[in-house]
């Protein structure tokens, strides 16, 4: 499996709990994390430059889960999921 740029493990939804509004990110290149609007997820999905994964922690351990890919050019979700929805609901709310 190969290591992702970024890890999305955590999601927050707009005021009616559409679309994901923003995402928690960790950077595996420094280990930084922060805050991100799903349109910079969306912009830099675009550039086609970066690996970008979910994560979870089971058992006290991170887990890698799936990529997360656009649909649309306008919703993140996971690569075989083809939902015309943002798809991350199994990641904890922040």
């Amino acid at each position: 499996m190969n290591k992702a740029d970024i890890y999305i493990y955590k999601v927050k939804y707009d005021e009616d709990r559409n679309v994901i509004s923003s995402v928690r990110v960790k950077f595996t290149s420094d280990g930084s994390c922060f805050n991100l609007s799903r349109k910079l997820i969306v912009a830099l999905l675009k550039t086609e430059k970066l690996s970008i994964k979910t994560r979870i922690q089971k058992n006290d351990k991170w887990v890698t889960g799936d990529d997360v890919v656009l649909y649309d050019d306008e919703f993140i979700t996971t690569a075989g999921n083809g939902r015309r929805s943002d798809n991350l609901e199994n990641l904890p709310e922040f």
